[in-house]
């Protein structure tokens, strides 16, 4: 029978020791990895996600996905780097993840439907700033 030296092994990202094996974190928890004497795996608070080392607080306006993977900005908000920033004036976004950093401007014939630009339907047309569509 071999022996394992667990102070030798070295685990990857998001995996803890088991004992005899390193072992996946479950779902939502997490690990930054490393030497077997990491045993247990981190699970990140609703307002803080997980940077590959620790968990870090969202940054000024962004909220915490509930899950600890992500910060999102509230809708009509884009990612500017360390802080939610609002879209200019007739562009918009869903909202979302972190990692969306522009919003998207409708041309002057669609409508912001809260997701995405949608053709005015039938004979309307569009106010030009994406807010709405008015019947011809």
């Amino acid at each position: 029978m071999s022996t394992i030296y667990s102070h030798l092994m070295t685990c990857a990202a998001d995996q803890k020791w088991g004992g005899q094996a390193c072992e996946d974190c479950a779902g939502g928890s997490f690990s930054a990895g490393g030497t077997a004497t990491t045993t247990s795996c981190i699970t990140c608070n609703a307002d803080k996600y997980w940077n590959g080392q620790a968990c870090e607080a969202c940054p000024a306006g962004a909220v915490g996905a509930g899950d600890g993977t992500l910060c999102t900005c509230a809708a009509n908000q884009k990612w500017g780097g360390s802080a939610c920033e609002d879209c200019a004036g007739g562009s918009f976004s869903a909202g979302g993840a972190a990692t969306m950093t522009s919003c998207t401007t409708c041309n002057a014939d669609e409508y912001w439907n809260g997701q995405e630009c949608t053709a005015c339907p039938g004979d309307s047309t569009g106010t030009g700033d994406g807010t709405l569509c008015t019947c011809a």
